[in-house]
């Protein structure tokens, strides 16, 4: 059926990009980051050229290119310094759905997650597994070197330096990533440094 005008101004896009003790100075990035991804698909929405799963991939693509929400280009750093990225999405309509684990080398996990679940047998691909599937469906590979954040990287670090800097001290309320980094600089480097697990996060569209 075809929805009449009236109905399609009643479409509703809500953006969720990460539940945690947002800092204040981090305030404006995240209003800006999630009002261009309702931005990106709102009109497509109401004027019928996108569907629902279109709108929640594209709305996504833009916050993985977006480093405030650690979805794609500057994800946080696995404790080998690498990025691995988790995404999923589901169609309701067709009772369908399609996700990654652990991939790397990628931008656009949830353009691959879309894929298997359109294109493939699997519900979830997870590691190497996803990269092979990504690479013979004609993702690009990309370099991780251009998916990291000097942010990350010096957030990293200061792990690396101060063991009582964890993924979990990242989210807690009041706290302030900036200090955290700038306090492990005044560390002296020990021969032994533990290792480091740090969490990557989901993002998703509702």
């Amino acid at each position: 059926t075809t929805s009449t005008h009236a109905d399609a101004t009643r479409v509703r896009v809500i953006v969720h990009g990460g539940a945690w003790s947002i800092p204040e100075h981090a305030h404006e990035a995240h209003r800006r980051g999630v009002t261009q991804a309702v931005s990106e698909v709102l009109v497509g929405l109401r004027d019928g050229t996108l569907r629902a799963v279109d709108a929640v991939e594209q709305a996504i693509r833009v916050m993985e290119r977006d480093p405030t929400f650690d979805a794609g280009f500057g994800a946080f750093l696995t404790a080998e310094g690498n990025i691995e990225l988790d995404a999923s999405i589901m169609d309701g309509r067709a009772l369908e759905c399609g996700s990654v684990v652990c991939l790397e080398n990628t931008l656009h996990a949830i353009s691959v997650a879309r894929h298997i679940m359109e294109h493939s047998t699997h519900v979830m691909i997870a590691g190497a597994g996803a990269r092979k599937y990504a690479d013979r469906v004609g993702f690009e590979h990309v370099d991780v070197r251009d998916l990291i954040a000097p942010d990350q990287v010096e957030l990293f670090e200061a792990m690396q330096k101060n063991a009582a800097i964890r993924p979990r001290t990242v989210f807690e309320p009041d706290a302030d990533v900036a200090e955290l980094v700038h306090a492990s600089h005044q560390l002296s480097m020990s021969p032994s440094v533990n290792d480091t697990e740090v969490d990557q996060r989901s993002v998703g569209v509702f």
